[in-house]
């Protein structure tokens, strides 16, 4: 297995509830694949739910 930066938010909050840590990544199976992403985006109602300021029930949502 190999090990992955990742980003885990870890409750409702601002940029103080992330955590980068490592991670193990299984190998693929038959038929999956890895990805190498280099770059990812936050959809603003995300970060907009994670925060407070649009609720926290995401049913609730359009």
């Amino acid at each position: 297995m190999s090990r992955s930066a990742v980003v885990l938010a870890t409750g409702y909050g601002g940029p103080e509830v992330l955590e980068l840590v490592e991670q193990e990544v299984a190998e693929p199976r038959p038929g999956e694949a890895v990805l190498d992403v280099r770059a990812a985006g936050v959809n603003p109602v995300d970060w907009k739910m994670y925060s407070g300021a649009r609720g926290r029930d995401p049913s609730a949502l359009p």
